[in-house]
């Protein structure tokens, strides 16, 4: 081994050794290594490997070695562990090494594969997309694996972040237990699915100077600075980071160490994201920092201008990184020092792997100075939370259900004639045009009271009638930011809320200008964002030019925006009714009110195993009856729905039910609200025994009672209006469904009331029968 083992490491991996010489002859066992991020846990691993190697000369096996990610992380650590072993055993990599001439894994060889890539399958045909994959001259990686157990070659499976994409309906657990089958698992994570066998405690890293101390926000910004209420919150931001930049420099300049400390600077994923870059552009271009001259690089969407490796190096030129979303998992620098991440939306989260890329120490050692050994993050929000990164692979629908026998379309179509209503999402692509300023013109003047005679007034005489109803005509935007606050580097890999006191700053002009476009965002009521966002921004600086002119012309837009942002609960009233009708009044005139369709449900559907799981319910007319997950985390399903699935299942009153989609697709059956505008898609449809056909759809008691009321009386009404021209057709039942004290109670009259409220008119659900 390259590389001398710190105490903590030399324990855990010693410790590793004992699970594995008592697993190694038992049939798929598993070894978990819960190590904090920084630890150094593919130096451990690799430990591992070169030992046991050198000390089981006489055993035959070889080891798999499972990334995950879309950041060739696999090639990262293919390259870290080659580095490690210096040679023996041989490093390969998957799509290097085995592209139609190889046979089997070699006895003792380590192979590095990538799960992302290796497990894709094709919508329509289900068929393996990777080359590796398919047959290739007679062969893919599935007969080399074969090959390989029919060599007598034990497989241990290596699994690096296992915490990603651990959950049991994904494909790679399809891959792993079904088709890999290892003889043992080897899994390691800050943050594992399961209890740890082996675990590195964080204080020790720390201790060995591996790691940062703490985390520190926003340090030096606090409630006594009374000058930060005029400073614009970006620059703010940015004045700190290179100010502490600075410090750092000196810092290391002190103790002798050639350290050039980066700073990573995460701007918004959004639209927002461009302005973001052009600020911190601007901002580094007046301290001599460009792309040009080196000292600037971008990283987007896997993309980056620069040497991933090189950069590493203590010496770097570089002195800042620009980057959108979560660097990529595995990419590890030691001396980055700093992270500035500024506001994306309401609700904020810091990833725990961007996190863990300023928690290392640039040269694996503790320097006794709290400048050096902290890491620092400065940021304007109020408050994130942190969270894990997480596998989130295109939800590819690669897993079947089928309509069981005896039934086929046509034999259910016969037993229920039911009519569905479909609105195509074509629909939702009109867009605010010219036409938009007269439907926001008369829902601002309906809001504040104004009539055709305020138009073109003196804008201070309709100021008193914008201010009586809460308008707030200040312009000077406040924003909020946390003030210094610390998390313990042990506690990093721990999920949690991050928040304190808060300071009242200026609110930057890319944010006031994000701001006012999230309120048009949020209020459109399914018109295009996009060709819409041009014609409503010119209907509000319209209005205003009428009813309050109190501004210059190179100022009129700015001002408008920071008046619309300071008073975003107001307009956010007035966006959405003018968007409510404007849409109504297009629809209307486009015709696009929606279709009715003869409902005939298909003879099988495809699912997503990221997204459902089987319930084993022979009376559901899909088998397997697959149920979407309500919680990732746990893998769980909605319990109600569960629990009448169940229910149904059970009941000798039951024929078959079949459970709806929650897309917006003709292959899902509908019913129409909100005049024509909008389809309700309930849960089930039921077939009794008796003939009748039942349509439900289940709610909590007491649970968002508005919509629920929509949508009840909706169902009332299609129920009413289906069994009014049934003839001799099968009847029709339903309504809402609830659950109290382990009894179902179903509702459907003309006007919902919540059970919460008055149960009088809800029946226990035996009586439908």
């Amino acid at each position: 081994m390259l590389y001398n083992l710190k105490t903590y490491q030399r324990d855990a991996v010693d410790e590793i050794k004992e699970y594995f010489d008592l697993n190694f002859n038992k049939k798929r066992k598993k070894i978990v290594l819960k190590s904090p991020t920084g630890s150094g846990k593919t130096l451990m691993i690799s430990s591992v490997i070169e030992e046991e190697v050198a000390e089981r000369e006489e055993d035959n096996f070889c080891f798999v070695w499972a990334s995950i990610g879309k950041g060739e992380l696999q090639k990262q650590s293919y390259n870290s562990v080659k580095s490690y072993v210096q040679g023996y055993p041989v490093c390969t990599l998957l799509e290097e090494d085995f592209f139609g001439n190889r046979r089997f894994i070699k006895n003792k060889e380590v192979v590095f594969v990538n799960w992302e890539k290796l497990i894709s399958k094709d919508r329509g045909t289900r068929q393996w997309k990777n080359n590796l994959m398919k047959d290739s001259e007679g062969h893919n990686f599935l007969d080399v694996i074969n090959q390989t157990k029919e060599n007598g070659t034990k497989i241990i499976l290596i699994v690096d972040e296992s915490h990603i994409g651990s959950s049991s309906n994904t494909r790679i657990a399809e891959f792993k237990d079904q088709i890999l089958k290892p003889d043992m698992t080897l899994e390691m994570s800050a943050t594992p699915s399961s209890d740890p066998d082996v675990f590195v405690n964080p204080l020790h890293v720390i201790d060995e100077g591996i790691i940062k101390e703490d985390v520190i926000v926003n340090e030096g910004i606090s409630e006594e600075d009374r000058t930060l209420a005029e400073k614009d919150s970006e620059l703010l931001v940015l004045e700190s980071a290179e100010a502490k930049r600075q410090d750092i420099i000196a810092a290391y300049k002190e103790v002798g160490a050639n350290v050039n400390p980066l700073v990573l600077v995460q701007i918004p994923n959004t639209d927002a994201g461009e302005a973001k870059k052009l600020v911190v552009k601007d901002f580094l271009s007046d301290k001599g920092i460009t792309e040009e001259n080196g000292q600037l690089k971008l990283w987007y969407d896997n993309k980056c201008n620069f040497d991933k490796n090189a950069i590493k190096h203590n010496d770097d030129e570089t002195n800042y990184l620009i980057f959108k979303t979560a660097v990529a998992t595995g990419w590890d620098c030691p001396r980055a020092h700093i992270l500035v991440k500024f506001r994306e939306g309401q609700s904020e989260t810091f990833e725990i792997q961007t996190i863990g890329r300023i928690l290392r120490t640039a040269e694996a050692k503790k320097y006794e100075n709290p400048i050096l050994d902290n890491a620092y993050i400065f940021t304007n929000i109020t408050s994130f939370e942190t969270t894990q990164d997480s596998y989130n692979p295109n939800r590819i629908k690669t897993e079947f259900s089928y309509m069981r026998e005896p039934y086929t379309k046509y034999s259910v179509w016969e037993q229920t004639v039911l009519e569905s209503f479909y609105r195509s999402r074509k629909g939702d692509y009109n867009a605010a045009d010219s036409r938009f300023n007269e439907y926001f013109e008369k829902e601002f003047m309906a809001y504040f009271n104004l009539t055709e005679e305020d138009k073109y007034l003196p804008w201070k005489e309709n100021a008193k009638k914008l201010e009586a109803k809460g308008m707030n005509l200040n312009i000077k935007t406040e924003d909020s930011m946390i003030t210094e606050t610390v998390i313990n580097a042990k506690d990093v890999d721990n999920a949690q809320s991050i928040s304190g006191d808060t300071v009242t700053v200026r609110m930057s002009e890319n944010d006031i200008q994000a701001v006012f476009y999230e309120i048009i965002k949020a209020n459109l009521n399914g018109l295009a964002y996009i060709r819409s966002k041009s014609p409503i921004n010119t209907a509000v600086i319209d209005v205003f030019s009428k009813f309050y002119n109190a501004f210059s012309r190179n100022r009129k837009t700015a001002a408008t925006h920071k008046l619309m942002v300071q008073n975003h609960e107001i307009f956010a009233v007035i966006m959405n009714n003018t968007t409510t009708k404007f849409r109504e009044t297009w629809q209307e005139e486009a015709g696009l009110k929606g279709t009715y369709y003869d409902f005939k449900m298909e003879d099988k559907r495809g699912y997503s195993m990221d997204t459902h799981k089987i319930l084993k319910l022979e009376k559901s007319l899909y088998q397997p009856l697959r149920v979407l997950i309500t919680n990732p985390e746990t893998g769980d399903v909605n319990g109600l729905e569960k629990r009448f699935l169940t229910y149904l299942n059970d009941s000798e009153n039951i024929e078959w039910f079949w459970e709806n989609g929650t897309e917006l697709m003709r292959i899902n059956f509908g019913i129409p609200y909100n005049n024509g505008l909008s389809t309700f898609q309930p849960d089930f449809i039921v077939k009794f025994k008796n003939g009748n056909v039942g349509i439900f759809d289940t709610k909590p008691i007491a649970y968002n009672v508005e919509d629920t009321t929509v949508k009840a009386e909706a169902l009332w009404k299609f129920i009413s209006d289906t069994n009014n021209n049934r003839g001799r057709l099968p009847k029709v039942v339903g309504g809402i469904v609830v659950e109290k004290g382990g009894v179902f109670y179903y509702y459907n009259e003309e006007k919902y009331v919540d059970m919460d409220e008055d149960n009088s008119n809800w029946h226990s659900f035996p009586e439908i029968y």
